[in-house]
């Protein structure tokens, strides 16, 4: 478990690391005007991001990290504003109870692809059908595909989570600096969730990921 825990914190230092990185490109230009440096790196992202959404699952990735990001900007701004404290927490929880969705959609699908698997075991001595076989192994394959994607998407949407908290948090960043981050985020987040997949595109062939 410790083990686990500080390969976990290991790992959120490099995507802070990584994540300041490109955040730094707007914050640390500070001799152009706010808006027209915003705009200039913003080309930048979405140019990164047309170029990202053709790897795999890329679409889907971007909007779950983009998701993230928007949402710890939100938080940001939010702690800085009179009630915003209200607000935060309504919107903490709100998240949390999505994430706790999103995490017993996973149980219910390991749960059915356990159940598949036993069918499956079963198969001679309940003398299913050659059909009826493929067809229960198509079902464990595909089935196996919703887990290992829901759960890899989970742990890639807590370690963003943490980075970004983690960017914006920093002790050792003055005010403006960190103001000038969660723009930045946000405007990153807002770009990677408006990403559309070409329609050309060619589907996943096993399963099509949900990505609400």
């Amino acid at each position: 478990r410790q083990e686990a825990d500080e390969r976990n914190k290991e790992q959120v230092k490099v995507i802070s690391s990584h994540l300041k990185d490109k955040l730094a490109i707007y914050v640390e230009n500070t001799s152009a005007e706010p808006k027209a440096a915003l705009e200039a790196w913003e080309s930048q992202i979405k140019a990164e991001a047309e170029d990202l959404k053709i790897e795999s699952q890329g679409v889907e990735l971007l909007h779950t990290i983009g998701s993230a990001y928007c949402f710890n900007a939100k938080k940001y701004f939010e702690r800085q504003e009179l009630f915003g404290s209200f607000r935060n927490a309504y919107h903490s929880v709100k998240e949390t109870g999505r994430v706790m969705s999103d995490a017993y959609a996973m149980f219910k699908d390991a749960m059915e692809l356990q159940r598949t698997y036993a069918e499956l075991s079963k198969a001679d001595e309940n003398s299913i059908t050659p059909e009826e076989k493929l067809r229960l192994e198509d079902s464990a394959t595909k089935k196996g595909l919703q887990v290992l994607w829901k759960s890899g998407r989970l742990e890639i949407e807590n370690k963003t989570h943490q980075a970004c908290s983690a960017v914006l948090n920093d002790k050792t960043a003055d005010k403006e600096t960190l103001k000038r981050r969660a723009v930045a985020m946000r405007a990153m987040g807002e770009i990677y969730m408006a990403v559309k997949p070409d329609p050309d595109q060619i589907p996943n062939p096993f399963i099509q990921f949900e990505t609400a």
